[in-house]
């Protein structure tokens, strides 16, 4: 029995060792690194020096912008408190770029609502009904543009089915003109020898009147044979009406030579020769009104298709619009419901930063525009008007501080950047350790001084409040609060790694593996943290120490 109990303890000493080397062995080995949780926090920028406390002097106040004053709040002798509007300049113009920034970011930002969310149900409806509007206005235009092919067709062939009468009693006339009115003025009017009835005086002027006739017999026989079948192509009746045209022309010479010979008449009565310029008169007369009809006709033909054709350009205009119309409305639907891509999205993000960025810079304008005290104290001295302009860091007036004394400090190169007007700070004397006093900036002096061969530059701080355990002389300890941000992400400054003009860190993965995610910085602080405003989120795990793997 005893024996039994021996091998049982034996068996359960053998299970618990054995179980202590296989959670040895399986135990996973932890990863050689440090890291942190990213959070959201405040981050602090200061820039710490050392200075001596002085005698107080008078604050010179000034705009950082240059600009017409628009009005001065307080007079010289006035007791102001901190924060007060001393004056301000005329920014009716900022005012108005604020207002269409801010609707310009609400727009942006609207939008990208939009591609994040996608298009919702009634968006897609609004869209559809613009798509079948775009169709109903297409199908007006070609509508409209047949129409106007149509009148445009109907129009010309009306002027073209005019030509045939014309022509017809242009031949009438020329006919009547050359065989009626002049028939009495030839002998042998139709031979191939006509005369002249009478005598003319001079030998050249018979012969052309009498070749005239001849020619002017041809000249009928083929405008007849011309208008005896006439086209209807309008090609060919534009030829017709050109050729008629240059018929007339030809008789109307011919009635010239005639009348040319009856001016050079001998031995005709004057009662004849009256009739004869009569008869001559009456076939002008008949050859011109042709040929007015004629060229009337021509103009009005070649006017309607001046005016078809501009038509015609004008509603092909009105259906390309239309066409482009409803391409536009069927890309907008079918994004509509394929919604936006990533790329699209992020397009539109970096729209809304570029509208807040123009925003703020108007703003920071504004505030820039607007003089207000930094302290407590008396206004001393006011060297503008109301309705002046003047110019950047042009002293506007001065205010002391009803604070006793000031500190002056030298602000290395490095840092003056980070520094301006008005910034608090806490200071700390030698003499009373661990007692804090309140400040702020109030001057820098651009000018350098260098110290040791280093660069620096002036600074003057006023107390905020009057202690009367502040005396001159004293060394002070300054932490100048130049930058504070809320509600940030921040990581160690040594976690950033930076390449190529570019910031990276090492985000741990689940399987504690890691990768390096590309980081926008923003603000250092003086803690050794930084500002991470994108590439990471709350949570992500950073690598801030790495050792060797084994």
């Amino acid at each position: 029995m005893k024996a039994i109990k021996i091998a049982a303890l034996v068996l359960i000493l053998v299970a618990v060792v054995s179980g202590i080397v296989f959670s040895f062995f399986r135990k996973e080995k932890e990863p050689p690194f440090s890291f942190i949780t990213v959070e959201k926090g405040v981050l602090i920028q200061e820039v710490s020096v050392s200075g001596k406390v002085k005698p107080k002097t008078e604050v010179n106040l000034s705009f950082e912008v240059s600009g017409t004053i628009d009005k001065i709040y307080v007079s010289e002798g006035e007791k102001v408190e901190k924060g007060d509007y001393l004056a301000v300049l005329e920014r009716s113009d900022l005012k108005a770029q604020a207002r269409e920034a801010l609707a310009n970011l609400e727009a942006e930002k609207a939008k990208l609502e939009e591609y994040v969310q996608g298009a919702r149900p009634e968006e897609i409806a609004i869209a559809q009904t613009k798509v079948e509007n775009a169709e109903v206005v297409l199908q007006d235009a070609q509508d409209d543009l047949d129409n106007t092919f149509e009148k445009a067709e109907n129009d010309l062939n009306n002027l073209y089915y005019d030509v045939k009468g014309i022509l017809n009693e242009a031949f009438l006339n020329a006919d009547d003109a050359v065989n009626k009115q002049l028939n009495e003025l030839f002998t042998d009017d139709l031979s191939d020898s006509p005369s002249l009835s009478f005598t003319v005086t001079q030998t050249q002027a018979k012969i052309d009147a009498e070749q005239g006739r001849l020619k002017a017999g041809d000249t009928l026989s083929i405008f007849k044979s011309d208008i005896a079948i006439t086209p209807s192509d309008h090609s060919a009746l534009d030829m017709l009406l050109e050729k008629t045209e240059s018929h007339l022309m030809e008789l109307s010479d011919f009635l010239t030579k005639v009348s040319t010979a009856l001016n050079l008449s001998a031995g005709l009565a004057q009662s004849t020769l009256t009739t004869y310029k009569g008869y001559v008169t009456t076939a002008r007369t008949n050859i011109n009104s042709s040929l007015s009809d004629l060229r009337d006709q021509i103009q009005d033909i070649a006017s309607q298709k001046i005016t078809n054709q501009q038509n015609i350009s004008t509603k092909t205009a009105t259906l390309n619009a239309a066409q482009n119309a409803l391409k536009l409305a069927e890309d907008e639907l079918a994004l509509k419901k394929a919604g936006y891509t990533k790329e699209q999205i992020q397009t539109q993000e970096a729209k809304v930063k570029l509208a807040q960025a123009s925003l703020e810079n108007i703003r920071a304008l504004l505030k820039k525009a607007a003089l207000s005290s930094p302290i407590s104290g008396l206004v001393v001295k006011i060297e503008s008007k109301q309705g002046e302009f003047v110019s950047a860091g042009e002293t506007v007036l001065s205010v002391i501080s009803e604070a006793d004394f000031e500190i002056e400090c030298f602000i290395p190169e490095i840092d003056i950047g980070k520094v301006k007007l008005s910034d608090s700070a806490e200071v700390v004397l030698d003499a009373y350790e661990g007692v804090e006093f309140t400040a702020f900036v109030s001057s820098i002096n651009l000018a350098e001084t260098l110290i040791e061969g280093v660069s620096t530059y002036k600074t003057i701080l006023q107390f905020k409040e009057g202690d009367e355990r502040i005396k001159p002389g004293m060394t002070a300890n300054v932490d100048i609060l130049t930058a504070k941000k809320e509600n940030v992400f921040l990581v160690p400054q040594r976690a950033v790694v930076s390449k190529n003009g570019s910031s990276f860190l090492k985000k741990v993965m689940p399987d504690n593996s890691f990768v390096e995610v590309e980081v926008e910085i923003g603000l250092k602080g003086s803690d050794g943290n930084i500002e991470i405003v994108s590439g990471i989120s709350q949570g992500d795990k950073i690598i801030t120490f790495l050792g060797d793997y084994d």
